[in-house]
């Protein structure tokens, strides 16, 4: 048995001395209720009179006041008392009582030990549900701020050429026709720079909004894939190779699976040597079907490795190549089909890109 505190012995004693007094008093007042009969309401009358007549002849006397109570007065103090006694036990059995015992409980669990408490779960839970949506919040914000600075960039610097070419051939006194075509040759340059950038950027905001009920037939995206960059390629000294074939039905985007690979294939050849190599296979199972592309030219630095997935990221050696948004498109494009990368890549060694799909229904259902 736990000892009782002071202050509960002293509330139940209190609670227990209103009870019997309030008690008490109902009883007292029971046994002295007024027992009339005819003889009584006789004499009681004669009595009244009698004073009455009294009261005629002799003054009233306004110091002589009669402070005795009534048996209806201490009754009902009685009454009051006991409800009282009544109210005060049951208040502090059913509210006081309640909270200091949970403040009793709350103090023999340490802080450091809540966490590891079955009664406690539920808030950790939430707690961790709270931390998790909050750091998705923040990520979120952080990745739009830094997505607005860049977008920003990327749309002044070209703006920024051409403003200065027609700026630098309005100057001039002479123009002659040659002045004009090289300024012509720049402004086109830099709008199909530019319009590739939005056209990437509209590709990036499609995921989730384009459907993806197109039957893929892995095979021929990457044939064509193969054809269109054959020139750069060869232009590059780049040989471009490609081991393939048909298997199970999946179903996706093939716009955007062709746009995905076209990138992969791209980087391979742009960022190879002389005399390099480009492979792209292909192999399905049971699960999910897998597209690699594998070459050996400049790979990637460690340090790049986790970020050349964000969009407008550009490592030290690639700063003046591309818009660092091809890669954030095959992530996207592999998000919406459900999919994953694999990237492995040393310097000076090559790169290997490995995309996982699993085989979709119509609509983007597994």
């Amino acid at each position: 048995m736990k000892r009782k505190s002071l202050q509960t012995k002293v509330v139940h004693y209190l609670v227990l001395w209103v009870i019997v007094l309030g008690t008490i008093g109902g009883v007292f007042t029971w046994m002295n209720r007024p027992v009339e009969n005819d003889q009584e309401i006789m004499f009681s009358q004669k009595a009244e009179m009698a004073i009455l007549e009294d009261a005629r002849t002799v003054e009233p006397n306004v110091l002589a006041t009669d402070v005795m109570p009534t048996s209806r007065t201490i009754g009902f103090v009685a009454f009051l008392i006991l409800a009282s006694g009544y109210l005060l036990h049951y208040g502090y059995r059913h509210l006081v009582l309640p909270i200091v015992q949970l403040g009793k409980t709350i103090r023999s669990h340490p802080l450091e030990n809540i966490s590891h408490k079955q009664d406690y779960l539920e808030l950790e839970d939430i707690r961790a549900s709270h931390n998790a949506i909050t750091s998705k919040l923040d990520a979120a914000l952080s990745y739009q701020k830094r997505f607005n600075a860049s977008m920003a960039h990327e749309l002044k610097t070209p703006l920024s050429v051409i403003k200065t070419h027609i700026d630098v051939l309005n100057e001039q006194s002479d123009k002659t026709i040659e002045d004009y075509q090289n300024t012509l040759n720049v402004v086109s340059k830099t709008v199909k720079k530019m319009n590739a950038l939005v056209e990437t950027l509209l590709d990036t905001s499609q995921e989730g909004q384009d459907s993806l009920n197109d039957v893929l037939n892995v095979e021929e995206l990457i044939m064509d894939v193969v054809d269109d960059l054959s020139l750069l390629a060869e232009d590059k000294g780049v040989k471009l190779n490609y081991h393939t074939h048909s298997g199970p039905i999946s179903y996706g985007n093939q716009v955007l699976m062709y746009r995905a690979l076209y990138n992969l294939v791209e980087n391979a050849i742009k960022y190879n040597h002389v005399d390099g190599t480009v492979e792209i296979e292909t192999d399905f199972d049971e699960d999910c079907f897998t597209i690699s592309v594998k070459d050996n030219g400049r790979g990637i630095a460690a340090k790049d490795i986790d970020h050349i997935f964000e969009p407008f990221y550009r490592s030290e050696h690639h700063a003046k190549d591309g818009l660092g948004l091809g890669l954030a498109l095959v992530q996207t494009v592999v998000n919406m089909h459900s999919g994953r990368i694999e990237v492995e890549s040393n310097e000076h060694v090559g790169s290997t890109f490995t995309l996982h799909f699993p085989y979709l229904r119509q609509g983007g259902h597994a």
